[in-house]
């Protein structure tokens, strides 16, 4: 809801400037293994994590990290939802999808 936000108030602005790059973000650094442990307290059902080595990469992440300032400041916006919220609010699409996905083939 918050990208959303920013979105829109950027279509809504008279903002017309062509190649101009703006991050859309918290501002605060979230660890992955963060968001993993927050979709898991949130879920109705008791999942195992399993990390396999093997398929660790060079170029993975421990987290992940955003400054919007200078959209914030261009567009006065700002975040309204938790990070809580925002992945309550993505585990609750991701169910209404798959029960739309799923109806009639049981």
């Amino acid at each position: 809801a918050d990208v959303a936000d920013a979105y829109a108030r950027v279509l809504m602005s008279d903002w017309r400037e062509n190649g101009e790059v703006f991050n859309i973000s918290s501002g605060f650094a979230v660890k992955t293994e963060s968001l993993l442990q927050g979709l898991l307290a949130l879920s109705d059902m008791t999942i195992a994590v399993e990390h396999d080595p093997a398929r660790n990469r060079t170029s993975d992440v421990p987290y992940i990290s955003g400054d919007s300032g200078k959209f914030r400041k261009a567009f006065h916006w700002s975040p309204r939802f938790s990070l809580s919220e925002t992945l309550q609010r993505a585990l609750d699409d991701c169910r209404a999808k798959f029960a739309v996905a799923s109806k009639g083939k049981l």
